[in-house]
């Protein structure tokens, strides 16, 4: 396992508002204050708008390395998929050149509205059957991220699928669902285990009996032992549980390859 390190997310100093994110420190002191934690990195986006090598050289001065990037979005909506799928494809690019091998791929919908009329934040840790996707949004998700995962192994970068807490793949019934619809050889593991335990799963159990998990889930194949992040453990949320609060409730740390940027 010596070439795998453990990286921590910006998450923890970010406010996420109506009107979007929030920092509330300037990049430098974050990247500072994570080293000096003792992470090996910290995720890394050509959302920032800079250049692979600016990132590794920004990164490397804080004695930090990038680790994998992250996208949430509406992989669901098939009037979405050129945009969303031309976006890996920038992150690909961009994981491959500053030494990645595994990109976050992960649901939005925090403001999906469900049958009931709820949205689906406002049923955190509180998800019944009838408030998941329809069947038909469930097979465009499974084959607009079989792509996905065809575009990023492309550039030797694995798609790693995360649930999140508040949007559309929460429960475990959800999460199994999914990943019986996509290609094991396409679409690998990132899977948030403090989320998972928020959702009332136990992610224990999830890794012994989900599914393809070994095959998604190896030191071979995805983010070994996958993605750690503490949330809610007891698997409850308040009612009045807002989109900000769930993005913003746990700090994100992961195990990242150690690699060389290409």
């Amino acid at each position: 396992m010596r070439d795998i390190l453990i990286g921590c997310g910006q998450i923890t100093w970010i406010r996420f508002t109506s009107n979007g994110r929030q920092w509330l420190a300037p990049e430098e002191q974050v990247l500072t204050e994570i080293a000096q934690a003792g992470y090996d990195g910290a995720p890394a986006s050509p959302e920032r708008d800079r250049s692979a090598q600016e990132t590794i050289e920004l990164y490397g001065r804080y004695g930090l390395r990038p680790a994998p990037g992250y996208i949430g979005t509406a992989f669901w909506n098939k009037e979405r998929r050129d945009e969303i799928l031309e976006r890996v494809r920038r992150h690909a690019s961009f994981s491959r050149a500053v030494g990645s091998t595994e990109l976050y791929v992960a649901p939005g919908g925090f403001d999906y509205v469900t049958r009931s009329g709820r949205r689906r934040y406002e049923l955190a840790g509180h998800v019944r059957p009838e408030d998941s996707l329809t069947d038909e949004e469930f097979q465009i998700f499974a084959e607009t991220l079989n792509l996905a995962g065809a575009i990023t192994l492309a550039e030797g970068v694995r798609s790693c699928f995360h649930n999140h807490v508040g949007t559309v793949i929460e429960t475990r019934e959800e999460v199994d669902r999914l990943l019986m619809l996509t290609d094991p050889d396409l679409v690998f593991l990132g899977p948030d285990t403090g989320h998972l335990a928020w959702a009332g799963a136990d992610p224990v159990a999830f890794a012994a009996t989900t599914p393809n998990v070994s095959r998604r889930c190896t030191s071979r194949t995805s983010l070994p032992p996958c993605e750690i992040v503490g949330g809610r453990p007891d698997g409850i949320t308040a009612p009045s549980s807002s989109r900000a609060s769930l993005s913003s409730s746990a700090k994100a740390v992961f195990p990242f390859r150690r690699s060389s940027p290409s």
